[in-house]
């Protein structure tokens, strides 16, 4: 707080049900209003270091659209000055394994919104590559009207792949810089307890490469 830094407060296992929803599937809590109130006495003394809220790829994890309409709607209804942030799966914009299409009003109560992907980089092996991710992009287009648009630079873990994720950074950029309504690059860099103790830090080795750290 001290050094005005905001941040994004992942909140939806706040509503996740994990006792009687089908394994891996969002699902409210059958008392998530006496849940979301008593976490509201939490986050309030720390309310004006929050930016918003963020919630990770609903409907990949099968919130339904009556669930997932409670969920962001009572967010919205008690901090409205803040964001909601979603973003969602790349796969599920073609259906997921619970549903074959997200609802044309299912992020209404969203106020930012992206996807991730994470196999942008063509070889032999992805061919697709960059393109498969424009495919994606446009078909999720419908979804974007009126929102904050966010990217999603390919997310690596260890050291090896920081040329990878440089390599997609260009890229997203480049679209970034001419899509209207992006606010934002918001990236994921996955980091295991061994990395870490043999100094990698991740997206700090993309940005300061010769750092001895």
């Amino acid at each position: 707080k001290q050094h005005n830094i905001k941040v994004l407060f992942p909140i939806g296992f706040f509503f996740r049900d994990q006792t009687t929803s089908p394994a891996g599937r969002f699902a409210l809590l059958p008392n998530w209003q006496e849940y979301f109130a008593g976490e509201r006495t939490k986050i309030d003394p720390y309310i004006d270091s929050i930016d918003g809220f963020y919630l990770d790829e609903p409907f990949w994890t099968g919130a339904t659209r009556e669930d997932f309409h409670t969920f962001s709607r009572a967010i919205r209804e008690a901090y409205p000055d803040k964001s909601l942030m979603i973003y969602e799966a790349a796969p599920s914009i073609n259906g997921s394994h619970w549903e074959s299409s997200i609802p044309s009003d299912y992020y209404k109560y969203v106020t930012d919104l992206g996807f991730d992907y994470y196999f942008t980089l063509e070889s032999s092996n992805n061919v697709d590559g960059w393109g498969k991710y424009l495919e994606y992009f446009e078909k999720f287009k419908p979804h974007l009207k009126d929102k904050n648009l966010w990217f999603a630079p390919d997310g690596y873990g260890p050291p090896s792949y920081a040329t990878r994720w440089g390599d997609a950074y260009e890229r997203y950029l480049s679209l970034a810089q001419t899509t209207p309504n992006t606010v934002g690059m918001w990236g994921f860099i996955y980091n295991l307890p061994s990395e870490l103790r043999t100094g990698n830090i991740g997206l700090y080795n993309v940005l300061e490469p010769t750092s001895p750290h």
